[in-house]
């Protein structure tokens, strides 16, 4: 599987049709590049995801405020979310897709070139790192590339999705009590 980990940016256009095409299905919208962060309502959820300290920030209608390629593209359904719609809307951009957040009625756009495992196999072959002295961890879906990529792979205990399947094991403790830590040592020993 080819990854192009420098192909982290979302055309404008397309940005803008997908918050067109899904209409009410969406009621918030919030767009990041190097140093704008677009977003057409305050949200106090996201507020605890992104730190907007020194970014330029637009208000207004994402759809006629966005004028740059967003390096993030997050929404809010609206109701019962209708996946199925969304994600059949997203994919008729080239690349695109979309991943639900578990626990919460958000999506963020993702493009299916760019990937933590991408990223992580550019890192590797710049230093020349083997894939069997590799460990990773994670706890999201967002992770599974990266979780293919390395021969050690590790889910964190706390974690909202079930991807046991995907892993080597699951850590020690969890992200609040040291479980990168405490699972590297018995990795390790």
């Amino acid at each position: 599987k080819e990854y192009d980990s420098t192909a982290f940016k979302f055309p404008s256009q397309d940005c803008k049709e997908i918050i067109e095409d899904l209409g009410h299905h969406i009621c918030k919208v919030m767009c990041e590049s190097e140093d704008t962060i677009f977003i057409d309502k305050e949200d106090s959820y996201l507020n605890d995801y992104f730190w907007y300290g020194g970014m330029y920030l637009v208000h207004g209608e994402v759809n006629k405020t966005l004028n740059v390629d967003p390096l993030t593209f997050i929404a809010k359904c609206h109701g019962n979310i209708d996946k199925d719609f969304i994600c059949k809307t997203v994919e008729k951009h080239k690349n695109i897709k979309a991943r639900f957040w578990t626990g919460a009625p958000y999506f963020e756009l993702y493009r299916i070139e760019a990937s933590k495992g991408g990223c992580m196999l550019d890192i590797a072959n710049m230093y020349g790192i083997k894939k069997e002295n590799i460990i990773v961890y994670g706890d999201a879906d967002n992770d599974i590339e990266m979780f293919e990529f390395a021969k050690t792979s590790v889910l964190m205990s706390n974690a909202k999705y079930d991807l046991k399947e995907k892993v080597t094991m699951v850590s020690v403790k969890d992200n609040d009590h040291d479980g990168i830590y405490y699972t590297l040592k018995k990795i390790l020993k």
